[in-house]
């Protein structure tokens, strides 16, 4: 599945943080249009410039005002995983359709911010007074800190690494 990987402090050879995410996520028959391709979304980089001033750099599906990863000029990156939990499948959620706009959207608004801090601070108020549409993880690094943001409907957890690595993906298999 998708995941996000972070490396700052003695977790990096140089010290520096380093945020990457991939995404390899899933289709269906219903994704048909000029924001798809083989039934998958379409991948665009955005640059765009917030009304602080802020500029932003990231990944977002065409069309989507939202971004999956990204970065802005204060060094602030982020990015953002479904999770695939439990309760997501009890409540039989097509994530397709949704396609974790809210995290997309909340990720964009905490690249606004000038550090790590303020855009998980922001963010959680935002997910505690709203939750989240499907579970997921958000992601803020500087070049300080990462927090990680764990949302499930109404559950809230977060979790801040000063250094070293972290790995959060959206699902977990036990191999032979």
């Amino acid at each position: 599945g998708c995941t996000v990987m972070v490396a700052l402090g003695s977790g990096s050879a140089t010290g520096r943080t380093l945020l990457m995410k991939n995404s390899d996520q899933l289709g269906n028959d219903s994704m048909v249009g000029e924001t798809f391709h083989e039934h998958k979304d379409i991948y665009v980089v955005q640059v765009t410039e917030a009304d602080n001033g802020r500029r932003i750099v990231g990944l977002s599906a065409a069309g989507a005002a939202g971004i999956k990863v990204g970065v802005c000029d204060a060094g602030v990156a982020a990015a953002s995983n479904i999770a695939r939990t439990a309760e997501l499948a009890e409540r039989k959620t097509d994530v397709s359709r949704i396609r974790a706009r809210d995290r997309t959207r909340l990720l964009r608004e905490g690249l606004e911010e000038a550090t790590a801090l303020a855009a998980a601070t922001g963010t959680l108020a935002h997910t505690m007074a709203e939750p989240t549409s499907t579970p997921g993880t958000m992601e803020f690094a500087d070049a300080g800190e990462c927090w990680v943001l764990e949302t499930s409907y109404e559950h809230v957890a977060s979790e801040v690494v000063t250094d070293g690595t972290l790995a959060r993906a959206n699902r977990f298999e036990v191999l032979d």
